[in-house]
């Protein structure tokens, strides 16, 4: 009897794994289709960029990692093992570039926003050179073929693959994310720090509380950007409650860095074809001092004080906020 129901325990562990791998398959197949259309438009149907290939790493590694990672664990892996230890593999290391690319991204927007601060650039980027690094470190520690056995264990007519590590002692793991979270912290107060502060001057200005929608789109993306970095690294347990959360953040964990880009082009695109009424303040993307309240057109909106946005990467360009001072 208690064979039995240890047996119809782990039938029922099973078939919920599957299942939330299905989820995770669906929701990243169905994000990735219903956004297509605006990844051909603003990003293929323009000259290759840096940002470009920033964007191929998020979306296209990104989306490997999320549906190896969502299947692994359940029926749909059955193996042979060989097959099984070179997808994880796979996986572990292109997530590794997927994160790098992911935070590169939001480096350079952050650097942007402080008008190409070097200070600002060179403190984010000792935090991530040591996020690289230490994760690249563990990935090797933990995931050598000497640490890591691969099994594929049998429940019924049912097999999954079931890795395991021989040395679980080492504390590299947690060291690795120091950098990692503070970073994302980092990120996240310097985009809430410079949407308060333009914010503030909007107001003074023009005794209306008024935003920058590019800072405001910054901020809102990198909110989410840290929470689920935060989420992501959270052990929310082996419950039910537990895994459906965990489900969860791992979805918008890969799915958030390639719509951010589309966002950024999305929202640009947007100022540059539709007039916008000016009232003295800043548009979006900057504007230039001294016109009329009119309604102006591409020509005055634009990123670093030009007048016209410049072809390629128009998310390196430095934003032109309310922000008089330099840091």
């Amino acid at each position: 009897m208690s064979s039995d129901s240890e047996l119809a325990s782990e039938v029922a562990v099973l078939q919920f794994t599957n299942i939330l791998s299905l989820v995770i398959v669906t929701a990243v197949a169905y994000d990735y289709i219903i956004t297509l259309p605006k990844e051909m438009h603003y990003i293929w149907n323009r000259p290759w960029t840096f940002v470009s290939a920033m964007f191929f790493i998020v979306r296209y590694v990104g989306l490997a990692v999320a549906l190896i990672e969502g299947l692994y664990g359940s029926t749909f892996i059955p193996g042979p093992t060989q097959v099984s230890t070179v997808l994880l593999l796979a996986s572990v290391f292109a997530f590794i570039l997927f994160l790098a690319a992911a935070d590169l991204m939001m480096i350079l927007r952050v650097y942007a926003m402080y008008r190409k601060s070097r200070i600002v650039l060179g403190l984010l980027l000792v935090l991530y050179a040591a996020t690289v690094v230490l994760y690249f470190i563990s990935a090797v520690h933990y995931n050598n073929l000497d640490n890591l056995s691969m099994t594929t264990p049998q429940v019924l007519d049912m097999s999954f693959c079931n890795p395991t590590y021989n040395n679980t002692s080492s504390k590299i793991g947690d060291y690795k994310l120091i950098p990692r979270l503070t970073l994302a912290a980092l990120l996240l107060t310097l985009v809430v720090a410079r949407l308060c502060i333009d914010s503030f001057q909007t107001y003074r200005m023009t005794k209306q509380w008024k935003t920058n929608e590019y800072i405001s789109l910054l901020a809102r993306e990198g909110i989410l950007y840290f929470f689920a970095h935060l989420f992501n690294n959270i052990d929310f347990g082996q419950t039910m409650t537990g895994n459906i959360i965990t489900t969860i953040t791992f979805i918008v964990f890969f799915i958030l860095s390639p719509r951010f880009i589309m966002s950024i082009r999305e929202l640009h695109d947007y100022r540059v074809n539709v007039p916008v009424q000016y009232d003295g303040i800043d548009t979006g993307f900057g504007i230039s001092k001294g016109q009329s309240s009119s309604m102006v057109t591409a020509s005055s909106v634009g990123f670093a004080r030009t007048f016209v946005t410049p072809e390629g990467d128009i998310e390196m360009q430095v934003v032109e906020g309310n922000i008089s001072s330099k840091f």
